[in-house]
């Protein structure tokens, strides 16, 4: 039944309004420790600004008035943070996985006949939340939630870093399917000369060939972090940076060297392709940007 599935949605949203104001409340109680945000002094001086912007972009999951759709509020940053912080912090982290559970089992239901009896009892569980929360989640359309600003985590490093540089990633997805798979995609597409043709260019294929599905990714934000491990050796890691990232801090901490995100770039189409790329650039079926393999996968 479907009741049941809204009832979690709203059970776990609401946790993690709890979950957010919890941390809200932790983050103030540590304005003596090291934050930065973009937006802020590149030096971070006043730590009490920087995380007040810093739970804006943790708590903002609706979408602002002059956000565009499909666009993701950035807020790149470092948080210096307590054990116990740490933890608040990663309780929000949880408390977005099941969120987010939820709301996928709820879109995976199909069903449209309710019980009346169950519908009844759904709105005067609804009717009880606070007025926000209800408008926001009434009809479980979610028009004006951001979902993937409610589903993205917060970062955290397991120590402190010695250097945070901020970069943009412009990076692809790639799908490995089978011949079937790529003729069923084909197949579903209304027919004309276009999509004939390229069903009959995988009819020249050996049903075992590989194919790969390729889609460009919107320019993200990364974090370069590097740290100082055994011995002086240099260890690097990369990580999500959209919003501020956690690390464990006190008084003493020192501030990690770091660099601000540069201006927002796209891929550079000029660029020589390495040699060693195994995907073909050109689409093999453009309907459905599936490319052939340049070598036996």
């Amino acid at each position: 039944m479907e009741a049941p599935l809204r009832i979690e949605v709203l059970e776990t949203f609401q946790h993690l309004l709890d979950c957010l104001s919890d941390l809200q409340q932790a983050m103030k109680a540590e304005e003596n420790l090291m934050a930065w945000v973009q937006g802020t002094p590149t030096t971070p001086l006043d730590s009490r600004s920087a995380r007040q912007l810093a739970f804006n972009a943790y708590a903002q999951l609706e979408y602002t008035p002059d956000q565009a759709p499909r666009s993701i509020l950035l807020c790149p940053g470092f948080i210096g943070a307590s054990d116990e912080t740490l933890t608040v912090v990663a309780q929000v982290n949880e408390a977005k996985r099941s969120f987010k559970s939820a709301m996928i089992a709820l879109r995976a239901n199909k069903s449209n006949n309710l019980d009346p009896e169950l519908i009844k009892t759904l709105d005067k569980f609804i009717a009880k939340r606070e007025a926000k929360l209800a408008s926001a989640l009434r009809t479980m359309g979610m028009a004006r939630l951001h979902l993937k600003q409610c589903y993205r985590l917060i970062p955290i490093l397991d120590r402190t870093p010695d250097k945070l540089s901020w970069t943009w990633a412009n990076t692809r997805a790639i799908k490995r399917i089978t011949v079937q798979q790529a003729i069923d995609r084909l197949s579903k597409r209304r027919s004309n000369p276009s999509i004939d043709f390229q069903l009959q260019k995988l009819a020249s294929l050996s049903p075992s060939e590989p194919l790969a599905i390729v889609q460009d990714l919107a320019p993200h934000l990364r974090v370069n972090v590097a740290y100082t491990a055994a011995e002086g050796a240099q260890e690097r890691v990369m990580v999500k940076g959209p919003i501020p990232i956690f690390f464990k801090a006190d008084t003493g901490t020192p501030i990690p060297s770091f660099s601000p995100p540069s201006e927002k770039r796209g891929r550079d189409t000029s660029r020589p392709q390495r040699s060693d790329v195994k995907i073909d650039p050109e689409p093999f079926l453009p309907a459905i940007r599936a490319h052939r393999y340049r070598e036996k996968c």
